[in-house]
This record gives C-alpha cells, structure tokens and sequence, in this order.
C-alpha cells in the first residue's frame, strides 16, 4: 500500500504528461468533429431535429464552460488559501507581528463574505487587538476562523 501511495504521489514524467495532454486533444478532436458531422447531417436531413441538436449541443457546451470557470475559480481560492498559509508559517518563524496582521487581515477579507464565519470574524476582531505576539494573533486567528472549517469539513 505504502508503495502505491509513493507511486501516485510521484509527479508524472514529461512524456506522460504529453501522452496524455495529446490524448486528451486527439479525443476531443474526435468527438467535436462526430458532433459537427451529426448536427450537419442532421440539418440537412430533418431541420427541425438539427435545430434542437444544435441547441443541445450549445446548452451542453455552455454548462462545461460553467463547471471549467468554477474550477479555475476553485483553484485560485486554493492558491491564496496556500499563499496565505506560507505568509503565516513566514510570520511565525520570523516573530514578525505586523506580517502576522497582514494575513489576519487576508484571511478576514478571504471570509468576510460567508455567512456561518460571522460569530468567528466577530470574535477575532473583538480580540485581536489583545495580542502583542506573531504566534498569539495567529493561533487566535486559526482557533476562530480555520479550526470551525476544519470541523466542518470532517
């Protein structure tokens, strides 16, 4: 099991990486040209139903796009959630208060638009002012804002 594990966690080598990025076009080429030739054929054939799978196909292509922009979206949270994360390590290490304040306010502007981190965004800025200390405003900001998540997410 442990060798499964260290072999997916292990990044993939450029060819694999071509491999699959080429597969990936080549069926999706394949599959646009099948459609187009289906909705033409279609449209030659019977109107009517070339016209419903033309906006079939457009509604389907559509609701992709949607879920792409969601993901890159997803992933850009992601990003600043890690960005943040290395900031407040940095600010730790170093004893540094005024970077540690920095991400506090990061992390509060990251949250400030959810409704269930309210009482926790509260709470940090009734007591944050209360802490002369990098690790102390950083273990008060994990304690209100980040631990809540992570019980959620369990």
């Amino acid at each position: 099991m442990q060798l499964a594990a260290t072999l997916a966690a292990r990044k993939p080598s450029r060819l694999a990486r071509w491999f699959w990025g080429l597969a990936g076009a080549l069926v999706s080429f394949l599959a646009s040209v099948a459609a187009w030739q289906f909705v033409t054929g279609l449209l030659a054939s019977q109107p009517l139903l070339g016209i419903i799978a033309t906006a079939l196909i457009l509604a389907f292509v559509a609701v992709l796009l949607v879920i792409a922009l969601r993901e890159l979206a997803a992933f850009a949270r992601l990003r600043r959630v890690d960005t943040l994360h290395a900031a407040s390590e940095e600010a730790a290490a170093r004893d540094d208060l005024p970077a540690a304040r920095e991400v506090v306010t990061k992390l509060k502007r990251l949250y400030r638009d959810r409704d269930e981190m309210r009482w926790g965004l509260d709470r940090l800025a009734e007591r944050e002012a209360e802490q002369f200390d990098a690790h102390a405003l950083l273990g008060l900001a994990e304690a209100e804002l980040v631990v809540p998540l992570d019980e959620v997410a369990r």
